[in-house]
């Protein structure tokens, strides 16, 4: 045979051997590979179980502590009053009531200010204006209406010792209403200072006769916590004579309470 034809022959034998091996990796891109999902261990949650009654509670890993609530209170007399007063008019019309009103509240600003009080202890607490009209025979509204006005201040007096002078020149001054006195302290800080010592002392006492009733000690402190409460309350009271000024007014005493929650570990 021709050599010529042989090299043919054997060309076309590589060329096809190539195409095949080439159409067969094309192919395997075009099957999808199966996903392989991973193996999953199932976890068991082990069922809790009381402790045996012979189990030595130390050994548990519980909490071991006691809880108490101390108290602490301490009685002081007041050294400053908070009074609402003010006036009330009426008039056929707006204009004679609030004028009315006006001028009775600058003659009880001027008295209040004769009396020591600062311009900064006098608050306008309220004001305010209604309107009142009748009924004729036919149930429709009559034509007459009558005007109330009310303005009321707040007047914290820092002497109690000159609260009898402050109320009688408010009512001199034409003060017709006067809807509460309170009393307090200028600085409370010592005395709730002093009610917190107490609440402590108290707290420990406490955790102590638990202690001793269970037979066991007292530990260091965990934890502690203030109990917000009322602050002051009204004790014991004294009188002052108010003469023409509407009667006794009695400041009697203060008792600053406060309470303390506080957490002890067991040795």
């Amino acid at each position: 045979m021709d050599r010529r034809v042989l090299r043919i022959i054997t060309l076309l034998i590589v060329l096809t051997l190539i195409g095949v091996f080439a159409w067969s990796a094309w192919a395997q891109t075009l099957t999808p590979t199966p996903a392989v999902t991973p193996e999953v261990t199932p976890t068991v949650t082990p069922t809790p179980t009381a402790p045996d009654p012979g189990t030595d509670i130390t050994t548990l890993n519980m909490p071991r502590t006691i809880t108490v609530v101390g108290r602490g209170s301490v009685s002081v007399d007041p050294d400053m009053a908070v009074v609402t007063l003010g006036v009330q008019t009426t008039g056929t019309t707006v204009r004679e009531a609030t004028d009315e009103a006006a001028e009775t509240m600058e003659a009880i600003l001027d008295a209040l200010g004769e009396e020591g009080i600062d311009d900064a202890d006098i608050q306008t607490l309220g004001y305010n204006m209604r309107v009142d009209r009748g009924f004729g025979p036919d149930r429709s509204p009559d034509e007459e209406a009558t005007y109330h006005v009310n303005n009321n201040v707040r007047v914290t007096v820092r002497d109690i010792d000159n609260l009898e002078a402050v109320l009688e020149a408010a009512i001199d001054a034409g003060a017709n209403a006067i809807h509460g006195v309170s009393f307090g302290l200028a600085e409370p800080e010592e005395l709730e200072a002093k009610a917190r010592e107490l609440a402590a002392e108290n707290a420990l006492a406490k955790a102590q006769a638990l202690a001793e009733l269970h037979n066991v000690e007292v530990g260091p402190v965990v934890s502690i916590s203030e109990v917000i409460t009322g602050g002051f309350m009204p004790q014991a009271f004294e009188r002052l004579d108010m003469g023409g000024a509407g009667g006794p007014i009695m400041p009697g005493e203060l008792e600053m309470s406060l309470q303390l929650q506080v957490v002890y570990a067991i040795q």
